[in-house]
């Protein structure tokens, strides 16, 4: 088994590539629906949700989250975000404070920061 493992060791990973134009591409997550290609508006929340680092949340959340596809529910969907980190923090912050919920709580700050100096950009 190690001899398999060392002799693998080696091996590249590829990443995933959009099925449309074969580019690499990231893997956002399970509940995650692409918009047809030609909705240009909902590329450009999902260009400026990437760009923030919030993306995976989109494909990785309880249930499936509708892109926003005007400037003004992209920045009601990330006012609302926000609002739910704040509370995560608050609920973390309440827990017992071990090394996971420091975790949590400087990604829930993190991610808020990204979204006022967004908001702060489109004003």
């Amino acid at each position: 088994m190690l001899a398999e493992i060392s002799a693998n060791k080696d091996i590249e990973e590829i990443g995933p590539k959009c099925p449309e134009c074969g580019q690499p591409t990231n893997w956002i997550g399970p509940k995650f629906r692409a918009p047809k290609s030609n909705n240009v508006k909902a590329w450009t929340s999902i260009k400026v949700l990437h760009e923030i680092g919030l993306l995976n949340f989109i494909g990785w959340a309880k249930s499936y989250v509708e892109i926003p596809e005007t400037k003004k529910s992209l920045n009601d969907f990330l006012a609302e975000l926000k609002a739910s980190y704040e509370w995560n923090i608050k609920k973390w912050a309440t827990i017992d404070y071990s090394k996971d919920n420091k975790n949590q709580i400087k990604y829930f700050s993190e991610a808020i920061k990204k979204i006022d100096k967004h908001l702060e950009r489109v004003k």
